[in-house]
């Protein structure tokens, strides 16, 4: 029976305070990867009706339960689900803990606005300005000369402050060491599995009026028009950036590059995914959204980069600067509503935190409760 790092107890659903989903196989595999320990299924009875299929974790002495969309179901109605059980199944991922939406998705370079997206990058969610988090691009409205107006369900529930205070102070801190630790550590893991290596593939970016020769060997774009290739600067294979602002979601997948470019300039996205609005309704699943690039999100979109990508994200979680949004929140985490405090030198940040919410109408969790319930209750 799995027990806990600190006392040697048996482990109970409520040790697990991180709620990790993932919408892919190789996502999962990806994820696992980066535990510092894959545990096996505690023997702890889960809610009726809960089919989703868990995988068990350890960062630390914190515990992570992670959870991957049905195969074949991609898509914000699926992640729906999925957050829903888990977080009924492990109340403490909302009450005391919070949750981590990582996957691939498409990229929005635009080099005049200063965003040189790259396949490998990695894009995290987060609010800027006027601009959401994450936006729902098929929610709003699109206004007379070209412009988007967020409404209603198009402006989703923005990450938990705990970890937008964290990003901040990650962002203004030198991204030099944090680069070159993800960047040696998914060499590393490349070597003990395959599937993550650096991809031999080219990456090329193509004018977004540039389509995909269909008759190309499936994967490439050998015989697309090469002079329709964007130029960018020189940058070496293996650097990567990270990049922070809005993701646009949406129910389909984006493999437009007029399309993509019109949206990205609305709403600001920097990338493509379809599973968050799933998630952040209604203050459903409060999260953190990371997209690692593995695609431009036009017609020349192939699966060569997804499992490198789909590698970093998770990279990002234990390894270095950004695993202080993971650990060091967790360090703090004493109660529904908490303090954090972040030292680093001679500065502190400090944040507060409380969690709650549901992704069902209350009406339909209560029906999930009631049908959960102990004998000789709720008569």
């Amino acid at each position: 029976m799995p027990q806990t790092a600190a006392s040697g107890r048996p482990l109970t659903k409520e040790d697990f305070i991180v709620g990790w989903i993932c919408a892919l196989d190789v996502e999962l595999r990806a994820a696992l990867a980066v535990l510092d320990e894959v545990l096996p299924e505690p023997p702890f009875h889960r809610l009726r009706g809960d089919k989703n299929v868990y995988k068990y974790g350890r960062i630390k002495n914190h515990y992570v339960v992670i959870a991957c969309l049905p195969a074949g179901r991609p898509g914000a109605e699926s992640a729906s689900v999925v957050a829903t059980y888990l977080k009924l199944t492990f109340p403490n991922v909302i009450e005391r803990g919070f949750g981590l939406l990582v996957g691939v998705g498409g990229g929005a370079p635009n080099l005049q606005r200063g965003h040189d997206i790259r396949l490998g990058d990695i894009v995290v969610s987060r609010p800027n300005n006027s601009r959401s988090a994450v936006v729902q691009y098929d929610f709003g409205k699109a206004m007379q000369g070209g412009g988007f107006l967020e409404q209603g369900n198009s402006r989703l529930q923005p990450p938990p402050r705990i970890l937008l205070s964290t990003i901040e102070k990650i962002q203004s801190g030198n991204p030099a060491p944090f680069r070159n630790n993800l960047r040696d550590n998914a060499h590393h893991l490349g070597e003990r599995d395959h599937i993550f290596q650096y991809p031999q593939s080219p990456d090329q970016l193509f004018e977004a009026t540039c389509l995909h020769n269909a008759s190309s060997q499936i994967g490439t774009c050998a015989r697309c028009d090469l002079t329709k290739r964007v130029l960018r600067p020189q940058r070496r294979p293996d650097h990567l950036e990270i990049h922070y602002g809005t993701i646009a979601s949406g129910n389909q997948v984006m493999k437009d590059g007029v399309k993509r470019d019109l949206i990205s300039a609305q709403t600001g996205a920097l990338c493509f995914e379809m599973e968050a609005p799933g998630l952040l309704l209604m203050d459903a699943f409060p999260c953190l959204v990371i997209r690692g690039i593995s695609n431009y999100a036009d017609g020349h979109k192939n699966d060569n980069w997804q499992a490198y990508a789909a590698l970093l994200k998770p990279l990002l979680v234990p390894q270095t600067n950004l695993h202080q949004v993971v650990r060091l929140a967790l360090w703090s985490l004493l109660g529904k509503n908490f303090e954090v405090h972040i030292f680093e030198k001679d500065t502190i940040l400090s944040s507060s935190l409380s969690l709650n919410g549901s992704s069902l109408p209350p009406q339909e969790e209560y029906n999930i409760r009631v049908s959960d319930k102990m004998e000789e209750t709720c008569r």
